[in-house]
């Protein structure tokens, strides 16, 4: 049985080509005070987010950790809205 050949960047690669990739600096980031309001400071710990915008009734959030896109469901519920994950 052939052992799928997982680059070390697989994750990343994976992201890339779901157009799930936020590529800029986050300290460039310009996030509106009511976007950072949507989330507070322990869920955004918790989860590892960052909300970014809105897109349409989404927070669009950025993460650092696979863990999150699993949660989205627990997400959308803490957060009362839909989720986009980046």
């Amino acid at each position: 049985m052939a052992t799928p050949n997982f680059s070390e960047n697989y994750f990343l690669d994976q992201m890339k080509t779901a157009n799930l990739y936020y590529g800029s600096p986050l300290s460039e980031a310009r996030v509106e005070p009511d976007i950072l309001a949507m989330v507070n400071r322990e869920t955004a710990m918790q989860y590892h987010i960052l909300p970014l915008s809105l897109s349409g009734e989404a927070v669009v959030v950025v993460t650092d950790t696979q863990q999150t896109f699993k949660q989205r469901s627990q997400l959308q519920h803490i957060l009362g809205r839909p989720v986009k994950i980046l």
